[in-house]
């Protein structure tokens, strides 16, 4: 059963990207984007392109980890309070 749901996971990937691939109008417009050093990288793989091979790692820290940080503080902050939510209060 495993195997026939890969197998048609397989064929829709294969069929979708046949019937709704994209044009060579939108190939050339993303390989102008990511050549492109003045825009903004939409994806980490066009962001890779744009920074290169080896600087990549570093710059990406300095742009998101500001950013990240605050982020995973509100995640944190989120699940303290669904855990003091979660846990059966006693009167005293």
């Amino acid at each position: 059963m495993a195997n026939c749901t890969k197998l048609s996971a397989i064929v829709y990937m294969v069929m979708s990207r046949q019937l709704f691939g994209k044009t060579i109008k939108e190939v050339r417009t993303d390989l102008e984007r990511t050549e492109d050093q003045d825009q903004t990288a939409y994806t980490l793989t066009e962001y890779i392109e744009k920074q290169g091979g080896g600087s990549w790692v570093e710059k990406l820290q300095e742009d998101l980890g500001p950013w990240l940080m605050i982020q995973l503080c509100d995640v944190a902050d989120l699940f303290e309070i669904l855990r003091k939510y979660d846990r059966p209060h006693r009167p005293s």
